[in-house]
């Protein structure tokens, strides 16, 4: 059987507009093409609510906005990885600069058509590292910084988004309680947010410090992942954090 000698596609960028010419040698704009990403969009957007909620003082009047702003920064900042892993797999990977050879071109392109995915169910963080893994990189360690932080605010997302009622306590008279050990996702992000024993979820978690961490850790482990992997997804202009290209 022989091998598969066709190229990978190249990715189609920008804005394509089509230009014809009529009989009298008039020419008209017969169609435009306009190219759509988001990751940099909920970047921005994310930055956008976390400086939002850093400048909104919590009082019976603003509370709820700005409940809303540590909301939205924690939500999109993590929705911005999951936005650049698809941009990088069908887009970044295979545009004409790109820095990858023949060969790991065809793997993304595969990739980016028939979904291919680990067998056991994977996280977003998770294919990033399959990504390294493809192009022989060392993958990102689970167990320290970008990557469990970034993993601390996926648990948080998911919970702001998929979200179960439930009861913690919040009082109890006369005794030296650390109310912060009852809940699992509140004892995980204690020594990253450095909650006080008298943290509990939502209240003493979903704070403008806690915001102000989901964005940057977002943004720490999207350049952790171009520095390592050398793709750059084209709004980190930090020349340092991509592979010179050929």
């Amino acid at each position: 059987m022989c091998a598969d000698k066709r190229k990978a596609p190249v990715a189609d960028r920008g804005t394509h507009v089509v230009i014809v010419s009529d009989d009298k040698g008039d020419t008209h704009v017969q169609s435009i093409e306009t190219e759509y990403t988001f990751a940099f969009e909920l970047r921005q957007a994310a930055r956008v609510m976390n400086n939002s909620a850093q400048a909104t003082e919590d009082t019976s009047g603003t509370h709820w906005q700005l409940r809303a702003y540590i909301y939205g920064a924690i939500i999109l900042a993590y929705a911005s990885l999951e936005a650049a892993l698809n941009e990088i797999v069908h887009l970044n990977a295979l545009e004409k600069n790109s820095p990858l050879d023949e060969a790991e071109r065809k793997v993304f392109h595969t990739i980016g058509q028939e979904g291919l995915q680990p067998r056991e169910a994977s996280n977003t963080l998770q294919q990033y590292n399959m990504l390294l893994r493809i192009l022989g990189k060392p993958e990102m360690d689970k167990g320290i910084n970008p990557y469990q932080a970034a993993n601390l605010v996926r648990m948080l997302r998911n919970i702001l988004v998929h979200p179960i009622p439930g009861r913690v306590t919040t009082f109890v008279e006369g005794e030296e309680f650390d109310y912060s050990s009852q809940q699992d996702i509140v004892r995980k992000l204690k020594p990253a947010l450095g909650l006080k024993k008298e943290a509990t979820f939502p209240d003493g978690v979903l704070t403008k410090e806690c915001a102000k961490w989901a964005v940057r850790t977002c943004e720490t482990f999207m350049h952790a992942f171009v520095t390592a992997s050398g793709i750059d997804p084209g709004f980190i202009t930090d020349p340092t954090h991509a592979r010179k290209r050929t």
